[in-house]
């Protein structure tokens, strides 16, 4: 399962972290890689499809909710693999769960379900304000390095 491990993890400084599953969505034509640190034990979906839509139609808030049952499901299976590859690799359950670049925060609540602490990050303040106020969701408004950052001081 050699993908190009060349991005760094967005957790620690670990310069290459390895590729340990792929996981289809309806979202993008290709499975999403999925990768562990095994410095610091981050897992890390990279879907570089997205990046590479040039035609990529966003429109806030109401793409996230069109088909809401559907993207909740894909999502589902999604957080379901990475959970069960967690456990698999930990022997253990994870207790945590990051979502960066959450959007509205569909995901956060499907990882509550499964007994995890959830947090979204996003970077558009209109859909983190919508996560927090509409659908009582963890969803804080930066960037992963600006929040992280919050902790160091």
């Amino acid at each position: 399962m050699n993908d190009q491990a060349s991005k760094p993890c967005r957790v620690c400084p670990n310069p290459q972290p390895v590729l340990v599953d792929r996981i289809a969505t309806p979202n993008c034509e290709k499975p999403v890689p999925v990768f562990r640190c095994a410095d610091c034990g981050h897992f890390s979906l990279y879907p570089q499809q997205y990046q590479d839509q040039k035609a990529f139609q966003w429109d806030g808030i109401d793409f996230y909710l069109h088909n809401r049952d559907q993207r909740e499901a894909a999502a589902s299976q999604v957080i379901e693999r990475l959970y069960t590859t967690f456990r698999r690799r930990n022997r253990r359950s994870p207790r945590n769960f990051l979502d960066a670049g959450c959007a509205i925060g569909l995901s956060l609540p499907l990882a509550e379900r499964r007994g995890m602490s959830a947090t979204g990050i996003e970077p558009e303040e209109k859909l983190a304000r919508y996560g927090r106020d509409e659908l009582g969701v963890n969803v804080r408004h930066g960037m992963l390095r600006d929040i992280d950052s919050e902790h160091d001081r």
